[in-house]
């Protein structure tokens, strides 16, 4: 943030499994990011990535 970073929370929700759906981020957003923190397995849900999923 001291950067000047911009965070952006992503829902993990049921009908995403409990996981962000990086796929419906607009284009613009994902063409200036430059970083991504990931936790995997969630708490409190415990959807866990799995290989395929992390791939994409």
């Amino acid at each position: 943030l001291a950067a000047g970073a911009e965070p952006v929370y992503i829902a993990a929700t049921r009908e995403t499994g409990f996981m962000p759906d990086f796929e419906a981020l607009p284009d613009e957003l994902l063409a200036r990011t430059a970083m991504i923190y990931f936790c995997s397995p969630a708490n409190p849900q415990g959807a866990v990535a799995d290989m395929d999923y992390l791939k994409r």
